[in-house]
């Protein structure tokens, strides 16, 4: 049974790195317990497996098609997708894991190997314990620690469920343990293993990530710049996509060809626009040491890929704009122009909202929002119900970013569907009042922005709904 089950594991407090390397330093000879991701190697193992296998696109794939799997079988823990994964590059791409053996873990060790920590265990009796798979940790550890001893998990099995403190048992009995180093709360059966627990985080390491070295459209915006919160999906994709695909259905017979034409420019435009995301981090990174936006790795992965972005930018531009033609019936190089014109009034702008101070760039904010849509607008009429939608789109974004900037940074606007959908309700009324003409011409766009307006705000709605009571029943003030 494991100190956690026994209820045997002490809470312990973070620790500096400097106070970790100073005990190191006075205690030689000590038996050390270290982890691996992210305290030994700086950065994650399977990522720096990742990060060396060959072809690049092929194993984006591959892990693609592993989260596909691992959410088809309905296993949502890490260690499965993580099996999946390895599974998948081992078997596929063959010659991966060799390459990891023969060259791929060395100069992980080499690249990302936290140096400070790796000098500083010279002289010490290591033992180091992982959740990462033994086929990769085992040619890892014997780069950074040659005489270490290995704890680390099988490919299939329940190892990765395991306590750490039961899987160091099984393969060291009776060893007491002088010293215990991890960068995790989830390690804290390990700490308990021995007398003096560090748990630690190295801030200033240069982190170990999948395809550091290369461009993956996306990438840095979904894990690194706002990892876990599926921001390009929610908002991106759910909010500005929809909306322009609702507002360019007005166009006569459009087609799936103008669809598909059109959802190549919005990944184009995306390959711009993260750019600018990329840009930003680094600004503040120097110039607003109070943002907590940046992390360490914002800072560091692959720098600024401007040139990559933009040849994908111009290869998705031009099989977006080479559809358009046929349901346009122009030709597509006139309609490439205007793309490029587009994207590089997107790059201006952006560079201009990124250099400007922050509490003045809710200046520029909302042509940025603006252009999340209206570049996918650029080939069809705007109808002035689509209008007033899209200004309820930008205002309740503009309403976000003042409640970001001059508020709090954590706090959030509570229910932005909903007010985008009064806004319009308000909006299109007050332009009836105002015997606005052509308000009502086409019906089937209302209704089909209605209908998206509610289906985006049903939570907010079902919870208002849920919250409506009269004042004094809540014996309000």
């Amino acid at each position: 049974m494991s100190a956690v089950e026994t209820g045997a594991v002490a809470p312990f407090a973070w620790r500096p790195p400097d106070e970790t390397l100073q005990t190191l330093k006075q205690r030689q000879g000590a038996s050390v317990l270290v982890d691996l991701d992210n305290t030994l190697l700086c950065g994650n193992t399977l990522d720096a497996f990742l990060d060396q296998a060959w072809p690049r696109p092929a194993s984006r794939l591959l892990v693609l098609l592993a989260r596909f799997l691992n959410g088809l079988m309905g296993n949502k823990q890490a260690a499965n997708l993580d099996r999946w994964i390895f599974l998948l590059v081992g078997l596929l791409l063959p010659w991966s894991l060799p390459r990891w053996r023969i060259w791929g873990a060395a100069h992980a060790a080499r690249k990302y190997g936290n140096a400070a920590l790796l000098a500083a265990l010279a002289g010490h009796r290591n033992v180091v314990c992982s959740y990462a798979f033994q086929p990769l940790a085992r040619p890892l550890v014997s780069h950074l620690l040659p005489m270490a001893e290995i704890v680390a998990c099988g490919v299939f099995g329940s190892d990765r469920q395991t306590e750490k403190d039961v899987l160091i048992r099984r393969r060291i009995a009776d060893r007491e343990f002088d010293i215990a180093i991890t960068d995790s709360l989830r390690d804290a059966s390990m700490l308990a293993l021995a007398r003096d627990a560090h748990l630690v985080r190295w801030f200033d390491a240069d982190f170990a990530h999948a395809w550091r070295s290369a461009y993956v459209p996306l990438y840095y915006l979904e894990r690194i710049r706002r990892p876990g919160e599926r921001s390009f999906l929610r908002s991106a994709v759910q909010d500005d996509l929809c909306l322009a695909v609702i507002l360019c259905w007005s166009f006569p017979q459009p087609g799936w060809i103008f669809v598909a034409g059109q959802l190549l420019l919005f990944l184009s435009f995306w390959c711009v626009y993260e750019q600018g995301y990329v840009d930003n981090d680094h600004i503040a990174v120097r110039f607003e040491p109070d943002n907590p936006r940046p992390s360490t790795r914002a800072q560091q992965v692959y720098g600024r890929p401007h040139l990559a972005a933009g040849l994908w930018a111009m290869a998705l531009g031009a099989g977006g704009c080479s559809l358009l033609a046929i349901p346009l019936d122009v030709n597509w190089l006139q309609l490439l122009k205007i793309w490029f014109g587009a994207l590089l009034i997107v790059v201006l702008a952006f560079g201009l909202y990124n250099r400007i101070s922050p509490p003045s760039r809710i200046v520029l904010f909302p042509l940025l929002q603006l252009m999340r849509v209206a570049v996918l607008l650029l080939w069809t009429p705007l109808s002035l119900a689509g209008g007033l939608m899209l200004s309820a789109h930008v205002i309740v974004r503009q309403m976000q970013y003042v409640t970001y900037r001059h508020v709090d940074h954590a706090a959030r606007v509570p229910v932005p569907n909903l007010l985008r959908l009064q806004l319009f309700l308000l909006l299109m009324v007050v332009m009836a009042l105002a015997g606005a003409e052509g308000l009502l011409q086409d019906l089937g766009l209302i209704a089909m922005l209605l209908a998206w307006s509610v289906f985006r705000a049903r939570r907010e709605m079902s919870k208002a709904w849920i919250s409506l009571s009269w004042v004094w029943r809540r014996g309000g003030r």
